[in-house]
């Protein structure tokens, strides 16, 4: 699917932007896919917490308002992990010009 392939495309390509800000991933960033249920989003912050996850990217997918509420208490509130939320559709249309920031 669509949605999917975009996903691995900014996980691929997520590394090589960040490190030219100086930040490094140390190992292979992970897509996962869930619904944007409580039980699902709290359930994938508690295992990204237990991991020790350095960052959490939460791609929304035209959700509402309150997921992406829900996403920063939870993350950052109660699991202290750092969230960065970004909207699919944003993430959609901008993809291609991730290459454009490669050295």
């Amino acid at each position: 699917e669509n949605v999917i392939q975009t996903l691995k495309d900014f996980e691929t390509q997520l590394p090589s932007l960040l490190q030219l800000y100086g930040i490094l991933i140390k190992s292979k960033p992970i897509t996962i896919a869930k619904p944007p249920t409580k039980e699902e989003i709290e359930k994938t912050l508690v295992n990204a917490s237990k991991e020790q996850w350095q960052l959490t990217v939460v791609v929304l997918n035209n959700t509402l308002d309150n997921v992406y509420d829900y996403v920063k208490q939870c993350g950052n509130q109660r699991y202290g992990l750092v969230t960065q939320c970004v909207s699919y559709q944003s993430l959609e249309k901008n993809i291609g010009k991730l290459d454009m920031c490669k050295k």
